[in-house]
């Protein structure tokens, strides 16, 4: 997108640039320069040639000494260079725009270098990098108020937290904020591709929460103005978000044609991520309608491509735990040992990931956010004409504030320690025992609280409460009893409703098998949920907490830590 943008940008830049030069040699010495330029996109596809072009154009440039028109030719011969030296070019022109362009500010420079920098580590999946770049970038674009490329940039922020780290909730918000500066503006034509992004990650977002309607509303909005626009490309993901989204609820049929019919586009465009999970996706809803035989070679079509590039979404990981059971079932012992040690290194190569990038987001997005909220604040105050005495007075009062904020932050991180600590020593999850009136009379006769107590303490021994389907009605069904009686023995008994009792058992299992399973730990918090009994990581998270006092990605974090330290 971003170098078919800049085709029409640079031409525009060179007309009004023309207007400022003086005399005939001037005005050729311009035209030779967008000669070089046309010869450049000519031959970008060829990296040597357009490496020649390149030099070129940005010799020309430092002639006529215009210090944008160097900073484009660092940017093409990034382009049409190997890693190595693509890197040393675009720091180049951070660099030498950071020296010369800080009184006239560019357009597109230094951010476009910043952006170019984070998408090539994106795409070589060294995220933690790409992340380290995108909030400097950041950083530069909100000093710049480039309102552009700040969006830009939180809009891969956004993919990093969705797609990474499982942090959905704050992803949902960042791209809705994205979507908003995109959707706002009347020439969409001109921006359609990051429209487009921001409303298929919309979609998809929502997909991943659960939030299955509004899922398929942006799908079906992006889809048809896509076709307004004639833009095929966004029509087949937006079809191909929509197949996935169908799989998610359960209409397997209408996944299966939305997805079969983008698998061709997805290859085409050698979009190798999505690929595999639309494999993932087909085999999961070929399972569904009972076409064991399809499911299995669309899950075996995936592990191919993991195996290729090592490319995959967490949301396979299921995937990959049914080629695991299913050459367990054929007794096939080979198979099932190499399907074993791919899930170990797809969880590996996840958890270095995810640890790598974990503290930089919470740390320096964080942090940000929490400068530009005492900048705006001081805009505000400066707004005002406050006077001098006041303006240094609310100063003092901001960094009162922050400092506060951040002795909040450690003595929360402090308390997170000793809690943790005291789970890991004492093995007990809750904070203190707590005791109940067992005396109290219920209305259940004396021999049913018993054997109600009894078949209790052998569910909790069989592990009953992991059974994802488990609730109040089967609980009793199981026990031989009614739910009313159900309900007061636990009430009664173990101070509990029967719903928080089930998720109580489920996060006490989670905590043992986390301390005791040095595999278990490397799951991710969604993964840990499904196996636990949970149908949604958020619930999980929700019920962890409540009853640690500790973030399960905290308690993760920690007891990995421990154990590697």
């Amino acid at each position: 997108m971003a170098i078919k943008k800049l085709k029409y940008l640079f031409f525009l830049h060179i007309c009004v640039m023309s207007y400022g030069q003086d005399g005939t040699d001037s005005l050729k010495q311009l035209n030779e320069l967008t000669s070089i330029y046309q010869k450049y996109i000519e031959n970008e596809d060829n990296f040597e040639i357009a490496k020649k072009h390149a030099l070129n154009f940005k010799k020309k440039a430092e002639e006529l000494k215009v210090d944008e028109y160097i900073c484009y030719g660092y940017y093409y011969l990034a382009n049409s260079s190997d890693e190595i030296n693509k890197i040393q070019y675009l720091d180049s022109i951070i660099y030498y725009s950071s020296k010369n362009l800080s009184q006239e500010p560019s357009q597109q420079f230094p951010e476009l270098a910043y952006r170019a920098k984070a998408d090539w580590y994106y795409k070589k999946r060294k995220f933690s990098k790409s992340l380290d770049v995108l909030l400097e970038g950041l950083n530069v674009a909100t000093k710049n108020n480039k309102p552009y490329y700040i969006n830009d940039f939180n809009f891969t922020v956004g993919l990093i937290k969705s797609e990474r780290l499982e942090q959905e909730k704050d992803a949902l918000t960042i791209f809705r904020t994205v979507y908003q500066y995109y959707d706002k503006k009347d020439d969409k034509e001109n921006e359609k591709g990051e429209y487009f992004s921001s409303l298929f990650a919309l979609a998809d977002i929502n997909r991943k929460l659960g939030i299955n309607d509004s899922a398929t509303f942006y799908n079906t909005l992006g889809f048809k103005n896509a076709q307004k626009l004639g833009d095929t490309f966004f029509t087949n993901y937006f079809s191909y978000n929509e197949g996935l989204n169908q799989s998610y609820v359960g209409h397997s049929e209408i996944a299966i044609d939305s997805l079969l019919h983008t698998l061709e586009f997805l290859k085409e465009h050698g979009d190798i991520a999505n690929l595999g999970l639309a494999h993932y996706y087909l085999g999961k809803s070929y399972l569904a309608t009972q076409n064991l035989n399809k499911g299995l070679f669309h899950f075996t079509k995936m592990d191919s491509i993991f195996q290729a590039d090592h490319i995959f979404n967490i949301e396979q990981r299921a995937g990959f735990e049914y080629l695991v059971n299913f050459h367990k079932s054929k007794g096939d012992k080979i198979k099932q040992l190499e399907a074993i040690e791919t899930l170990v290194k797809l969880d590996s190569i996840y958890m270095n990931q995810y640890k790598g990038i974990r503290d930089l987001m919470d740390l320096r997005f964080d942090r940000l956010s929490l400068l530009k909220e005492r900048d705006t604040l001081l805009d505000t105050l400066d707004e005002q004409k406050l006077k001098s005495k006041k303006t240094i007075y609310f100063s003092a009062v901001i960094g009162v504030l922050l400092l506060s904020s951040t002795l909040v932050y450690y003595k929360k991180q402090r308390t997170y320690k000793l809690r943790f600590n005291e789970i890991m020593s004492t093995g007990h999850v809750e904070e203190a025992a707590k005791e109940f009136d067992n005396t109290e009379e219920i209305g259940v006769p004396d021999k049913i609280v018993e054997q109600i107590l009894a078949n209790l303490s052998m569910f909790e021994k069989e592990e009953g409460y992991l059974n994802p389907k488990m609730n109040t009605h089967i609980l009793a069904e199981m026990l031989g009893t009614n739910s009313k009686y159900l309900s007061k023995v636990i009430n009664q008994h173990k101070g509990q409703s029967i719903i928080i009792y089930i998720n109580n058992l489920r996060i006490d299992y989670a905590v043992k098998r986390l301390k005791e399973d040095s595999q278990f730990r490397n799951y991710t918090i969604k993964a840990i949920a499904e196996e636990v009994g949970f149908n949604n990581p958020n619930s999980f998270s929700s019920a962890f907490e409540k009853r640690t006092k500790l973030k399960p990605s905290y308690f993760v974090k920690r007891i990995l830590d421990s154990s590697n330290s």
